[in-house]
């Protein structure tokens, strides 16, 4: 009683290989499932981190080792600036226009003590916002170079 194994080996075969495309099938709607939440968390998240330009008018102060920043922003766009250091080097005043979209506030200086400045413009990333607190990453590339400011109180 010679029996043929091969058309049992032949239909373990076909058996497995349709186990393996159900697998991949499952897998990738799995994949589908999962990107499209993670498309609307991010989407959530991105939303609820958008940043009210109304919360930025007021008067900021940033205090260094030998300087003072203080940033002024009012809600009609405009805003002034002034530094002051025990150098006279450091010592700055400004006034402009700001403007704050998708977490990137933007300053146009119109008129600045240091010559050579009015009409350029500065970008800066918006890391934190609150009552309290303004923190800015100077440069996109640097993540770690930020600034921080506090809310002065009238």
């Amino acid at each position: 009683m010679d029996t043929d194994h091969t058309s049992d080996w032949d239909s373990g075969k076909m058996l497995s290989q349709a186990l393996v495309d159900d697998i991949f099938r499952c897998m990738k709607q799995l994949l589908t499932g999962v990107s499209a939440i993670v498309l609307f968390l991010l989407t959530t998240i991105t939303q609820a981190q958008s940043i009210d330009p109304a919360k930025l008018a007021g008067v900021w102060e940033n205090r260094g080792t030998n300087f003072t920043q203080r940033q002024m922003f009012r809600a009609d766009g405009t805003f002034e600036s002034t530094i002051t250091s025990d150098t006279a080097a450091l010592n700055r005043r400004e006034s402009g226009q700001w403007k704050l979209a998708d977490s990137i506030l933007t300053l146009t200086i119109d008129q600045s003590s240091d010559e050579g400045r009015s009409g350029q413009s500065a970008s800066f990333r918006v890391q934190q916002l609150t009552d309290e607190k303004l923190v800015i990453q100077k440069k996109p590339d640097q993540p770690q170079a930020t600034v921080t400011f506090t809310r002065i109180k009238n």
